[in-house]
């Protein structure tokens, strides 16, 4: 008894150590369609706090444009058929979808006319039945697009977007303290850099994500493009991150921003989750999701913990899982795989997280919106560690040791 006792906790204090445990997904149960036919993308998924239920909200070209469609879900199978929001001719595209204590729903998309595109924000108080009157966020002609809006503890409304209002692509932000009544004047919050010369390096930012953790400190988390013209260099998607203790203040140069990737794969849509962390009661994993083609030269949505990300390549240029990366999604080849992960707490399982994303499954062009259900591991038992052959060995060896020091 007091041997295995021993094996067990030699093998939780390795996995601890390691951080392979982190961030991985233990039980990927099957996509559910939510749509069949048409195109359908860009997902966002949020829960209800006071009813528990998901609430989804998605773009379909069933109409010949753009419309933004709602459904609604007790246990992230089991959907209703989706309603319809805008009737417009206009394109609205890329949705972000919050809901604040009280129940209300905050809505955020980007409409797509001849000369520009415009960031435009709306409220419901009847989940989504009716919506009040469209309220420009950005309202010029330049481009500003891929809103995300969160909802944070105090009840503040957050939007960020990427906007072309200066030199270069731009992650902009703005916030309402008075439930989405009035926003305040943006503020610019990523700062390019660019390197005059013959290898000029034209750096982008976008697909800005916020997040607030348990702790209490506000994330940003965004692409940055580097587009090197220096011979075999080209576009390079990494992503990078700031961070904010009030969530308005984001200084872009001091400290520098966090670089969470730096490899050879593409990695976009990157987004921020947490999960409770059982080896530290109380504590939480800080997890990044994005879509990455690690494995599938079309991208596959991937996870791994915030602070030990790193390139997923060796000095060869060859692929090596040297880093704690999960796979989420399985595109097995399939083209035209970007979905933007939007993941969301399942109440029936404070480990299970719900990610909505957009798939073309019939290679047809046609990309349509899943669900997916997702335990992630927390080591709360040792089949956590079974699933990942060099911390299981790594546990062993450590475990023998310590047997044998005791003996």
């Amino acid at each position: 008894m007091k041997l295995g006792l021993l094996v067990f906790a030699a093998l939780a204090a390795c996995a601890q150590a390691s951080g392979f445990w982190e961030c991985q997904a233990m039980n990927k149960m099957d996509p559910v369609a939510i749509t069949s036919s048409s195109n359908n993308e860009d997902p966002t998924i949020v829960r209800h706090p006071s009813n528990g239920n998901f609430y989804l909200v998605f773009f379909t070209e069933a109409f010949g444009g753009h419309e933004l469609m709602l459904t609604s879900s007790p246990d992230g199978v089991t959907w209703s058929p989706s309603t319809r929001l805008t009737y417009t001719v206009e394109q609205e595209n890329a949705p972000s979808l919050g809901i604040d204590s009280s129940g209300r729903f905050h809505l955020v998309y980007f409409i797509v006319n001849i000369t520009r595109t415009d960031v435009i924000y709306q409220h419901s108080d009847d989940l989504g039945v009716t919506w009040s009157p469209i309220l420009h966020i950005t309202d010029d002609y330049n481009w500003d697009w891929v809103p995300n809006l969160r909802v944070d503890s105090n009840d503040v409304v957050h939007i960020l977007w990427t906007g072309t209002t200066s030199a270069h692509y731009e992650i902009w932000h703005t916030w309402s303290t008075d439930h989405g009544v009035s926003f305040n004047t943006p503020v610019q919050v990523t700062n390019v850099v660019t390197t005059p010369g013959a290898n000029a390096l034209v750096d982008a930012h976008d697909f800005g994500t916020m997040y607030q953790s348990y702790d209490g400190t506000y994330y940003i988390t965004y692409n940055r493009y580097k587009n090197s013209t220096a011979p075999g260099q080209g576009l390079d998607f990494e992503i990078y991150q700031l961070s904010s203790t009030d969530g308005i203040s984001f200084p872009f140069n001091t400290p520098a921003p966090r670089q969470l990737t730096n490899g050879i794969f593409t990695s976009q849509f990157p987004v921020m989750f947490e999960v409770p962390d059982v080896l530290a009661p109380g504590g939480y994993q800080k997890c990044i999701t994005w879509t990455c083609n690690y494995w599938d030269p079309f991208g596959d949505i991937v996870s791994a913990p915030m602070d030990t990300i790193c390139p997923p390549v060796d000095q060869f240029g060859q692929k090596t899982n040297i880093c704690p990366l999960s796979r989420l999604t399985d595109a097995n080849f399939t083209p035209e795989y970007w979905g933007r992960p939007a993941p969301a707490w399942s109440p029936q399982n404070p480990t299970r997280v719900i990610i909505a994303y957009a798939f073309d499954a019939n290679h047809a062009g046609v990309r349509n919106i899943y669900t997916r259900l997702i335990d992630f591991a927390t080591v709360g038992s040792s089949g956590a560690l079974m699933t990942n052959p060099t911390a299981m060995l790594a546990a062993l060896l450590l475990a023998l040791l310590m047997i044998i020091r005791r003996i």
